[in-house]
C-alpha cells in the first residue's frame, strides 16, 4: 500500500521543523551532579495539634455494637447474595448521597 503526501502534512512538516529550528539548543543535564539547595518542609504549630489529635483520639462510630453483630451475621448467612437485595442496597447507597 502507498499513501501520497497531501498539501496539509507537508505545510504541518514544514511549521514543525521551523518550530523545532528556532527553539534554543538543548541544555544537557547531569542528574548525579550536587544539587544547589536542598528541600524543606515546615509544619505549623496547628498542623501539628491536629496530626497528634487524630493519632490519639479513638476511632469513633455512629453504628450501635447490637446493630453491627446483626449486619455482620446477615452477610455471613448470606442474606445479601441476591439480585433484590443488592438493589435495595444500591438504591440506598445513592440516595444517602455517599457516591
Amino acid at each position: 500500500m502507498h499513501v501520497n503526501r497531501i498539501a496539509a502534512d507537508t505545510l504541518r512538516t514544514d511549521a514543525l521543523q521551523r518550530v523545532q529550528g528556532a527553539a534554543a539548543p538543548e541544555v544537557p543535564v547531569d542528574p548525579i551532579s550536587p544539587t544547589r539547595g536542598a528541600d524543606a518542609v515546615q509544619i505549623s504549630d496547628a498542623g501539628l495539634a491536629l496530626a497528634s489529635d487524630g493519632a490519639s483520639a479513638p476511632v469513633s462510630s455512629s453504628l450501635d455494637p447490637a446493630r453491627a453483630d446483626q449486619i455482620r451475621s446477615k452477610v455471613l448467612s448470606g442474606a445479601y447474595n441476591s439480585l433484590e437485595m443488592a438493589d435495595q442496597v444500591a438504591r440506598a447507597v445513592i440516595r444517602s448521597g455517599d457516591l
